[in-house]
């Protein structure tokens, strides 16, 4: 990689933030503008600094000549960033310094100007009068201003020599000359420095944007708990309240300096929880076509009215507002500062005096910030932009609902019909947001419509051929039906684009529906993932035509077990799901799970990552798995296709042996699948595609699986005319098997496992690309399509085929005979159509398949034949069995109906036809058990050897008898059972012995300054303005590979320590050539000399823009000048690395023990160097809740001890993790919220030390 460092002057930094700041304005209305210099950077400024304040000293017609002369900048002291032309007088005191100085200097201009761009360079505070009226202030407070008044705050480091741009009226501009007069306070009378240059430039131009009000412009506010009736109104009279320029607040607001400071009360632990600002702006101009742009920073929750209306509501609930309801959310991070823009109907506009009026809300009354400011554009063109969509949702065959998202808030319409010339049909919402939804009604089955979406002004946002969906069918219907799968597609990759330009150039049918089998945007599926992963990829085509039917994974729920259980991510804001039955099926009451029917298909959508009342999808008591069977249970369409994430078998990416998850589905809640005859099941999880045969009865590991036993066919399925390809058949009401199909590579093709493929795969391919399902009538044909348009595999599924049916014909008369299937036909007449016409005879006519596997048979009597019945020993007539099913006959008994009938034995169980009846006490294994007279839904748990219980033939818990290993000791020389050493510790053991204690020797975050730690110089800095690679709002970035590029701690006295422990942890950016890295160094010798113990390499030890948790263990003996420092070793100042949460521990023992303890190390260990098996470690949800998941890439070989510490060094809990798996959980729910750390050691290497946030 080449690195270029770009130098930017003082004023190009401060017009680069400008372009930052108007970049808001800018997306709003295409303007062309002329920028006119009237005050330029380093200009002559004439300038008082005798600590005196003349009156009227800022109006025009005061006369300055005695005043001195210079050119900015001008101060004193050191301007970062900034070289001073004009040295300013303080005073002969250094330690009390003027507080104020005085600058004036007149432009003249005869042109007129929209608005004027200021750009201030300001050490500390300042206010700036235009021709005597005041026009903006910076870092002062509210209220009168006097010669002694101090600045807000100090300004220091970088901010002092930056350029901030303003966006100013321009009202008391004059045609001729105009006087700026400028006031510069210090903080302090001791402030080492003072700076001060400003730059003014006239904007005008023509465009669609018309400003009405400005930001940081001046506003009337209400800050003393309480709420005047009627103070949103135009009638109000706010004279009594306070005035100040926005942006007001206080706290902090990321990215926003706070012109006015508005009061919250005397506690702050119980703050006001509203405040209130009032503005009157003039237009003659009522009419905007596109409407009025509000561009709000609001921190947290608003209300805002226009006249007395209100026009937006941001983050605050529904119903009527108050002066104690609290916002809905907190802002945060940089979302404070930012602005959104909200567009509003200009009809709300008078000719005239306009107000606006806006209540800013808290979220709560400890909130330690509070922001608002606003601007008003008027738009002669309606320029509204599509950001997503737009796409479809929750399709029946009379309604569907669109959604889309825009740049710009506004309300929403869909205009639509069957012919494109003509959307004389509409729907509305008049909500006004970004995010719009609108549901459509009244609709036509299975009919084409077209339609475009815009705003109740009649603005289209989007239109066009391209704009289309289908309705389905009447429920029920055979008609010939199209599904798109994908499966883990939000990748943003070569593969993902390949993926979907080769579906799009398959074939060119309609689809009529797009599964989504979860993890739809990597890499924790947050809104912007979805936006630049998901919809830049298939809004364009695919998601504005077919209805999207999504499910979650792990990843789109950030793999967090506390979003498990609340559902807070962003997938449930971005899509539709029905809840209550909308689309078919049994109400489920979330958009968790969900099922819907299209034409004879009946689809089951399930979450098998969240939570419901703690349960997973796979406990088969949970609330999921109940409104499973119930609505399993209630449809009676021809085919059920149910999907999800986590698939029950695969050795792809991931392994079905060994992940927890995936075992508990195949254990638990495959049974329940099959027991309510789900034909075909789809999963991802899986970077690869993995298919079975027709099978049923596995839920065991790979090892257990059985072809002959579990595959119900031997046929491939692939239906092409090649040996044993038949395709599978099936009878409605009969499960005699399922297919399942992992697809999980719509994005990308990953890795695979060393017993790759699953033994129950017929076919695997570890390739990217997408599953398509074509259902029509009985017949399903699947095909897997690579994203080189490669078809790898295919299979089709029959149902109702291969039968045998008597017809009766009155003499003289004749019918049309049906072949069950559809396909190609070859009768016994010759002919090959699906049907032919038979004349009242005595024959057997057959048809048979073009590849021999599929007959039907049918028997026609000639005469006036009494027909069919019930009880003539043979299957005629309608009937789906021998003297059963159809509509005159009674249901054929079944092995699943819940009802003993037929030649039963028992409840579905016994007699020629079912499986044997189960007992629990027969010394067999049948049935359902999963061991002799053991497991299954029936018999009670069998017994294993890591249950928690003694049972079986066990002598101890999990130990002795024949089948487990021998029970530990507390003297069998070995560290087993629950010993923290040999023979000692745990519940059963006596105490190990110690001779090291812990100590806490620092621990620093930079939140509240430096601590111990030191600033290197230039290319070290405590940054808050990073506080996005920060666990809290300050870290230390380190930058470079000069002298300054480090942070050094002071003098410690580690004298008295065998060994420390440095605990951190960083983030790395744009580190990303080989030789960039940093190091841990020590001294012993006051800094004379360092050596390093420890150093981080990009790819080795981390990736850029990942945070990384890590510790160091140093051996001593160390001195009482013993120093540590991190050492940056980049490129250039655009690579950083930031430090943050130090903690330093140390082992301290008796200088007896000290000596043994030293005579018995190895002197070269500094760093371990860890174990490859150590090294692979996941440690999962980060943040967790109850339970932590621990992770190894294999199975582990040895017992491996794990200790959980607080910050301080202390050890919270430890233990043991068993040999022989690779996945384990630990029960944490005693340990206290906040960040603990966790190591794991092999009994010869201690794993890198990682921080978890508990919640």
């Amino acid at each position: 990689m080449e690195n270029y460092t770009l130098s930017f002057s003082k004023e190009q930094r401060g017009r680069l933030k400008k372009l930052a700041f108007f970049i808001i304005l800018l997306t709003l209305s295409i303007t062309s503008f002329a920028q006119t210099s009237l005050i330029s950077a380093n200009s002559s400024w004439k300038y008082l600094d005798t600590d005196t304040r003349p009156s009227n000293w800022e109006t025009s017609g005061f006369n300055d000549a005695s005043w001195s002369t210079g050119n900015t900048t001008a101060g004193y002291g050191s301007i970062s960033g900034s070289t001073i032309n004009t040295t300013i007088d303080y005073g002969s005191n250094s330690s009390a310094k003027y507080i104020t100085t005085y600058f004036r200097t007149t432009f003249t201009t005869t042109s007129s100007f929209s608005s004027l761009d200021l750009d201030l360079l300001c050490d500390d505070g300042a206010i700036i009068y235009l021709n005597g009226t005041e026009i903006h202030r910076y870092n002062m407070p509210s209220g009168t201003v006097s010669h002694s008044t101090y600045a807000t705050s100090a300004i220091s480091g970088s901010d002092e020599g930056d350029f901030t741009p303003y966006n100013v009226p321009s009202s008391a501009i004059i045609s001729g000359t105009n006087t700026i007069a400028v006031e510069v306070h210090q903080a302090t009378a001791g402030s080492s420095d003072l700076g001060f240059d400003l730059v003014l430039d006239g904007a005008s131009g023509s465009g669609s944007g018309n400003t009405l009000l400005a930001v940081q412009d001046s506003w009337k506010y209400l800050d003393t708990d309480t709420r005047p009736t009627n103070w949103e109104t135009s009638s109000f009279s706010d004279a009594s309240w306070s005035t100040g320029n926005t942006p007001a607040g206080y706290g902090t607001i990321d990215d926003a300096t706070l012109n006015t400071t508005v009061d919250y009360g005397s506690s702050s632990s119980n703050k006001y929880i509203t405040t209130y600002f009032r503005k009157t702006f003039n237009t003659s101009t009522t009419t905007f076509p596109g409407g009025l742009d509000f561009s709000l920073l609001s921190d947290d929750g608003t209300v805002v009215y226009l006249n007395g209306t209100e026009v937006i509501r941001t983050n605050m609930p529904t119903g009527t507002v108050s002066h104690s309801t609290l916002a809905s959310s907190a802002i945060s991070g940089s979302d404070e500062g930012d602005f959104t823009t909200y567009n509003v109907s200009a009809s709300h506009l008078v000719s005239g005096a306009n107000v606006v009026a806006v209540e800013v809300h808290q979220t709560s009354i400890s909130s330690s910030d509070i922001g608002f400011d606003l601007s008003i554009e008027g738009q002669s063109t309606f320029n509204l932009t599509l950001v997503n969509g737009p796409y479809l949702q929750v399709a029946t065959p009379t309604s569907i609902i669109v959604r889309w998202r825009t740049g710009q808030s506004s309300d929403a319409k869909v205009s639509y019909g069957t012919s494109l010339s003509s959307l004389s049909s509409s729907a509305t919402s008049s909500t006004s947001g970004t995010e719009h939804e609108v549901s459509l009604s009244g609709l036509s089955p299975d009919t084409k419509y077209y339609y475009a979406i815009g705003t109740t002004n009649d603005d289209t946002v989007q239109s066009g051929s391209t704009n289309f969906f289908v309705t389905p069918p009447t429920v029920g219907t055979e008609k010939a039906t199209r599904i798109w799968v994908l499966g883990d597609c939000g990748s943003e990759n070569t593969e993902q684009a390949q993926n979907r330009d080769q579906y799009y150039a398959y074939d060119g049918a309609y689809t009529d529906a797009v599964l989504l089998l979860g993890d739809n945007a990597y890499s924790n599926g947050t809104d912007s993932e979805y936006e630049t992963k998901f919809f830049n990829y298939y809004d364009d085509q695919i998601l504005r035509q077919s209805p999207l039917w999504p499910v979650p994974g792990n990843h789109d729920y950030a793999q967090s077990s506390a979003r498990q259980d609340d559902k807070n991510v962003p997938y449930y804001d971005l899509f539709t799901l029905p809840t209550n039955a909308e689309a078919g099926g049994v109400a489920s009451g979330t958009e968790s799970f969900y099922s819907f029917d299209l034409a004879n298909i009946h689809f089951v959508a399930l979450d098998s990552y969240g939570e419901e009342d703690d349960k997973r999808m796979s406990d088969t008591t949970g609330d999921q798995a109940v409104w499973v069977k119930q609505d399993l249970a209630a449809s009676n369409q021809t085919w059920k296709i149910a999907y999800w994430h986590h698939p029950p078998y695969t050795m792809g990416s991931h392994n079905s042996d060994n992940e927890s998850e995936l075992v508990s589905i195949r254990n638990e809640f495959l049974r329940m699948m099959e027991q309510y005859e789900v034909d075909l099941i789809l999963t991802g999880h899986s970077h690869n595609y993995e298919r079975t045969k027709l099978m049923h009865g596995h839920y065991g590991s790979e090892s257990t699986f059985s072809s002959s036993t579990h595959n119900i066919s031997t046929s491939s399925g692939e239906y092409n005319g090649s040996a044993n390809s038949c395709p599978y058949t099936k009878d409605t009401g009969d499960h005699v098997g399922t297919v399942y199909v992992v697809s999980g590579s719509a994005g990308r093709a990953t890795s695979t496992q060393s017993a790759w493929p699953h033994n129950s795969s017929y076919s695997a391919y570890n390739v990217a690309g997408t599953f398509i399902l074509d259902i029509e009538g009985g017949r399903l044909d699947a095909k897997f399509l690579g994203h080189d348009g490669v078809v790898r595999d295919s299979f089709t599924m029959m149902k109702n085929v291969n039968k045998t049916t008597e017809v009766s014909i009155p003499s003289g008369d004749s019918t049309e005979i049906i072949a069950s299937w559809i396909g190609d036909y070859d009768w016994s007449t010759g002919a090959t159509t699906r049907s032919i016409t038979v004349l009242s005879d005595t024959s057997i006519y057959t048809v048979i398949d073009g590849n021999g596997c599929l007959t039907d048979s049918f028997i026609v009597n000639s005469g006036n034949s009494t027909g069919p019945t019930c009880s003539d020993g043979v299957q005629n007539g309608n009937e789906t069995g021998v003297d059963c099913g159809g509509p005159d006959c009674p249901a054929c008994p079944t092995c699943s109906d819940g009802i003993q009938n037929g030649n039963e034995t028992g409840v579905d169980c016994g007699g020629p036809d079912c499986s044997p009846c189960t007992t629990c006490s027969d010394g067999v294994q049948n049935g359902s058990e999963t061991g002799i007279d053991c497991g299954g839904p029936d018999c009670p748990a069998c017994p294993t050897c890591s249950d928690g219980i003694q049972n079986g033939n066990e002598t101890g818990v999990d130990c002795g008898g024949p089948d487990c290993s021998a029970c530990p000791t507390c003297s069998d020389g070995i560290q087993n059972g629950n010993e923290t050493g040999v023979d000692c510790g745990g519940p059963d053991c006596s105490a190990c012995s110690s001779s090291c204690t812990t100590v806490a020797i620092n621990s620093q975050g930079f939140e509240s300054g430096w601590g111990i730690w030191n600033d290197g110089g230039s290319d070290c800095r405590r940054s808050r303005r990073d506080a996005a690679y920060s666990n809290g709002t300050y870290s230390v970035r380190l930058r470079d590979n000069t002298s300054t590029s480090v942070v050094t701690t002071d003098n410690l006295d580690l004298s008295t320590f065998d060994d420390i422990k440095i605990v951190f942890s960083y983030l790395a950016r744009s580190m990303d050539n080989a030789n960039e890295d940093f190091w841990l160094q020590v001294s012993t010798n006051g800094g004379t000399s360092y050596s390093t113990v420890a150093s981080w390499n990009e790819s080795d030890e981390f990736e850029n823009d990942i945070r990384e948790d890590d510790s160091v263990t140093i051996e001593g003996p160390f001195t009482s000048t013993t120093r540590l420092r991190f050492r940056c070793d980049a490129s250039g100042n655009s690579d950083w690395v930031y430090i943050d949460d130090v903690v330093i521990t140390g082992c301290q023992s008796s200088s007896s023990t000290r000596i043994t303890q030293k005579n018995n190390r190895k002197n070269s260990y500094q760093v371990p160097e860890l174990h490859s098996q150590l090294n692979t470690i996941r440690f999962y949800p980060n943040p967790v809740g109850k339970s932590l998941s621990i992770k190894f890439e294999n199975n582990i070989a040895v017992n491996h001890e794990y200790k959980i510490y607080d910050l301080q060094g202390k050890v919270l809990i430890s233990g043991s993790l068993q040999a022989g798996n690779n996945t384990y959980e630990l029960n944490i729910n005693d340990i206290p919220q906040g960040l603990f750390i966790i190591q794991l050691f092999d009994g010869k290497n201690w794993s890198k030390s990682t921080r978890i946030m508990k919640l």
